[in-house]
């Protein structure tokens, strides 16, 4: 028998394989869709502290920037 997890947000049940199950210090947070993970992480902005939330916001806006930057300096036709 499959393992099933039980979305936190909409409590359906989903097999293992499926859905999106994020681990955070050993703890499981299952969602049996990225509509549900979507719901979940926006109440969670919610309740985090807005300066601790702008500061993780630039680093990661500026990690997606620099993996863009590098991804079009690959993608350049070079003449040679």
């Amino acid at each position: 028998m499959r393992d099933k997890y039980v979305c936190i947000v909409c409590g359906k049940k989903f097999p293992k394989g499926q859905g999106v199950v994020l681990v955070v210090k050993g703890r499981k947070y299952p969602f049996h869709s990225k509509g549900c993970a979507v719901r979940f992480f926006r109440r969670l902005i919610e309740e985090l502290d807005p300066n601790a939330l702008s500061d993780a916001f630039e680093r990661v806006r500026k990690s997606f920037e620099d993996e863009l930057r590098a991804k079009e300096e690959r993608n350049v036709k070079k003449i040679a």
